[in-house]
């Protein structure tokens, strides 16, 4: 039994999400969330310096903001229930969303200059520096994302400060450099060691699948042993059972009578039960076959097998052909008068039967001698005891005129 291997692939689940739906999907649920935390931060903000600063400024930056974050929110959320989204085209929709938030909150320390104060505005610039340094951790290993976040929000600022030429200024500026370099290298650690992930996920989906065929392929090769093997069984036991069964008659024969004879004798002895044997001879078979032919000799010995069968109906019960025109029953759990009741009933049957016989010496049709021999087995007794019982009695039952049945004394 064979099976084709292509039916033991591993069935498929559908696509695979890209790595850019993948990443695409995990910043639009950060930028989902963050839109409220943006609004309440940007509250703060301007709460914080309205009292350094002119406070419609302020106040005119900060209502902007929100009218540009709740717009940012109703594009985010179209592109979360459109279906589908082109891939790219929904990559450069976030970015932009991005790099909009991230240019008004660059705009918010300039709302901070009419107050002429240098330290408010580098306040206000470390401020918007940590909005960045936020925002960028949920970005995860997206460089684009990073830049397109931290550059429009300190740019603006950064000129500023350049434009200052004074100490104070380049050191900001510098001290700016440092944290976006920390923040780059993040990124690219970050990066690699997403990438070392997607490669351990691969391979373990790899492995995955590798096991699950392997498996189907073990599985299909033990149901293939288990059949071969249950055939082997059923062909082992058809070949004993041939091997049990004589040719011709289609009777146990020889051999599995001895075998099962043994067995019933142990087992009665330990019952304490009696054994009866019922040993046949069909009368004047010599002188059948040389009138009618060995054809026809054939089938009167399976018509007699046939009869006897008939008469091994219990469980233990065993009808035999002994050899040529010999038959015998194995009688377990019967004792003497009842192996004699059956022994007599199976020779009215073969005359019943009326098979013609013009050569005999006893009756026209064919007859048989039966020799009955019982016992209840003890340790001294054997198999070859009681079937020599039973043989001389059949010799009786021969000198005795035949067609007729005898017991051992």
């Amino acid at each position: 039994m064979t099976q084709d291997d292509s039916t033991l692939e591993p069935p498929s689940e559908g696509p695979t999400p890209s790595v850019r739906d993948e990443n695409n999907r995990h910043l639009l649920g950060e930028l989902r969330y963050n839109s409220v935390q943006n609004v309440l931060v940007s509250g703060i903000f301007v709460i914080f310096f309205a009292q350094h600063s002119g406070s419609t400024m302020l106040w005119t930056w900060w209502s902007g903001f929100a009218v540009l974050v709740a717009v940012r929110a109703g594009v985010l959320r179209w592109m979360e229930v459109a279906q589908p989204v082109n891939e790219p085209m929904c990559s450069k929709a976030i970015y932009a969303c991005i790099g909009a938030t991230a240019l008004a909150w660059g705009f918010a320390p300039l709302a901070c200059v009419p107050s002429h104060s240098e330290m408010s505005f580098i306040l206000a610039v470390s401020w918007v520096s940590i909005v960045v340094l936020g925002g960028a951790g949920a970005f995860q290993d997206d460089p684009i994302a990073t830049a397109v976040l931290a550059l429009p929000a300190t740019l603006p600022s950064i000129v500023i400060l350049l434009a200052n030429q004074d100490r104070t200024s380049y050191v900001v500026v510098a001290a700016l450099g440092l944290i976006y370099a920390h923040l780059a290298i993040g990124v690219v650690r970050a990066r690699r060691a997403r990438a070392i992930e997607l490669q351990l996920k691969d391979e373990n989906a790899n492995l995955m699948a590798e096991y699950q065929s392997q498996a189907r392929l073990a599985s299909a090769e033990i149901e293939r042993r288990l059949h071969m093997e249950r055939e082997l069984r059923a062909a082992r036991h058809r070949a004993e059972r041939l091997s049990s069964l004589d040719g011709l008659t289609g009777i146990a024969n020889r051999r599995y009578f001895d075998e099962q004879l043994e067995s019933e004798l142990a087992r009665t002895f330990r019952a304490q039960k009696p054994v009866g044997l019922v040993l046949m001879d069909v009368d004047c078979f010599k002188q059948y076959n040389d009138t009618l032919g060995h054809g026809a000799g054939d089938d009167c010995l399976a018509e007699i097998g046939k009869i006897l069968a008939g008469y091994a109906r219990r469980s233990g019960d065993l009808a035999a052909r002994y050899g040529g025109e010999e038959f015998v029953l194995l009688l377990p759990e019967s004792d003497l008068a009842a192996a004699l009741g059956i022994a007599e009933s199976v020779r009215m049957s073969i005359i019943e039967r009326a098979i013609p016989h013009p050569a005999s010496e006893v009756a026209a049709v064919v007859t048989a001698s039966f020799g009955v021999a019982s016992l209840t087995p003890g340790a001294e007794h054997t198999a070859r005891q009681l079937v020599e019982a039973a043989d001389r009695a059949l010799y009786q039952a021969k000198n005795a005129g035949r067609n007729r049945v005898e017991s051992a004394a």
